[in-house]
């Protein structure tokens, strides 16, 4: 892979960087996501057990 760098013009190289870039802010956006909905999901099942103890 490494002869394929020796070629690339600046310009080349710098879309490359962008194009990476924007991967991951989509991989960070899908991250975020799924983390927030894992921990909403998390926290309603605790609230309900709680509840459902604190209630014997």
């Amino acid at each position: 892979m490494a002869f394929l760098h020796k070629n690339l013009t600046k310009e080349d190289k710098q879309k490359i960087k962008d194009k990476i870039r924007k991967q991951e802010r989509n991989l960070l956006k899908k991250t975020v996501i799924i983390s927030t909905v894992v921990f909403i999901i998390i926290a309603s099942v605790m609230y309900y057990i709680i509840t459902k103890i604190l209630s014997h």
